[in-house]
């Protein structure tokens, strides 16, 4: 019987299934991470804030954005978001709009006030779906308006368009 070296080909050869090719087993082996390595790994999955007052909504948002590799924080209302922000600045804001405390245009219009939080990206996930809000929305600065019900597949794809963007000059250019 053949020795193996490799933990992977000794498993393998006890179930008796055959052995991938070396390349493809030498790669799989050098992607897994090294203790310690999670914390760098995790410093380069994008952070995302996700603010809304109704507990379901949050963990739909997160649980679909995790499944996509993103990092994701969570509140309950603006004022708490705000104080989040203050303390890890995220690559993109998930904002509803009726929250108790602090509302989700109370925190857009603080965050584009603020000379450190101006370029945040944010979308507004709101139930607020009249013509006049989502005008205030993006008068206000919310980069992305997504009323609910919504889809997460939408959501996903506005959030990869967001954090893909192109600066030109003036002008933002989302790319998918």
């Amino acid at each position: 019987m053949r020795k193996f070296t490799d933990p992977v080909e000794r498993a393998l050869a006890q179930i008796d299934a055959p052995l991938p090719p070396k390349n493809l087993l030498t790669r799989c082996l050098e992607t897994i991470p090294e203790e310690g390595d999670w914390e760098r790994i995790q410093d380069t999955m994008p952070y995302i804030l996700a603010v809304d007052d109704e507990p379901n909504i949050v963990r739909l948002i997160q649980v679909n954005l995790e499944r996509k590799g993103y990092e994701v924080g969570t509140a309950s209302n603006g004022a708490k978001a705000l104080a989040m922000i203050k303390q890890r600045r995220p690559e993109l804001l998930i904002s509803d709009v009726m929250m108790p405390e602090m509302d989700g245009f109370a925190l857009l219009a603080a965050l584009r006030r603020d000379p450190e939080y101006a370029d945040l990206p944010i979308i507004m996930l709101t139930a607020k779906a009249q013509e006049q809000d989502v005008v205030t929305g993006y008068s206000w600065g919310a980069d992305m308006y997504l009323t609910k019900p919504f889809n997460p597949q939408e959501l996903l794809l506005f959030v990869q368009r967001i954090l893909n963007f192109k600066d030109e000059g003036d002008n933002k250019v989302y790319r998918l």
